[in-house]
């Protein structure tokens, strides 16, 4: 089993719960395209979604709570963002 993170904006968030009380829960995966990846592609292995709805790649890049340790453990982390970045 492979450790998969998705560290970005809005697009990865998808509305998902932050609170400790919900890791390794479906809601802890948002609705979105993580999500699905998590139900299907993926489904054999851990996958933690790190998305946080308004944040840019600067934000994203100097954010200590976005890079905990599992972030730099996991077989793959992923970054993505979309239209924040615009501004």
């Amino acid at each position: 089993m492979k450790h998969f993170v998705f560290i970005g904006d809005s697009v990865t968030d998808s509305n998902r719960k932050r609170s400790k009380k919900y890791a390794g829960t479906e809601a802890a995966l948002g609705h979105g395209w993580v999500k699905i990846l998590a139900e299907t592609a993926l489904s054999d292995h851990s996958v933690w979604n790190r998305g946080f709805s308004g944040y840019r790649t600067a934000d994203i890049l100097i954010d200590s709570d976005i890079w905990p340790e599992e972030v730099f453990t996991a077989d793959v982390t992923t970054l993505m963002v979309g239209i924040n970045d615009i501004w």
